[in-house]
């Protein structure tokens, strides 16, 4: 599952008509991708920010654009192997409160589009991942 996780460096995996301009996210892992290192461009707007190796990655806005845009949220992903060997994939959203006037009803708003984008997201990368 993790080998998936990383490919969120080259595509989003979610519904690509939106958030990849139409490109359909590779079906097909790039093992490279593994390789991380804080700092690299993760899904064209954010960067990542954290990691544990074949376990969870956080990513957070760029600098510039993106963070003006999307504020000071950051989204980790984690992997969980239970005592059969299943795996469960969690994402979990972070949206600190703003102290900007109307920032907080633009916060909600993202955190309710991200959460029908990452549901999607989390789904596509399962699918994937028990294909392959």
């Amino acid at each position: 599952m993790f080998l998936w996780l990383c490919q969120l460096r080259r595509a989003p995996y979610s519904y690509d008509l939106i958030d990849n301009f139409g490109v359909r996210s590779p079906r097909r892992p790039d093992p490279s991708l593994t390789d991380l290192a804080v700092g690299q461009k993760v899904m064209r707007v954010f960067v990542l920010t954290a990691f544990e190796p074949g376990r969870s990655i956080t990513i957070a806005p760029r600098p510039g654009t993106a963070s003006r845009m999307f504020g000071d949220l950051s989204s980790s992903y984690e992997t969980y192997v239970d005592d059969a060997g299943r795996t469960r994939l969690v994402g979990v959203l972070d949206v600190p409160r703003g102290s900007r006037p109307g920032n907080g009803v633009f916060q909600h708003a993202v955190a309710w589009g991200d959460l029908v984008m990452m549901r999607k997201q989390l789904r596509t990368l399962a699918r994937l991942a028990a294909s392959t």
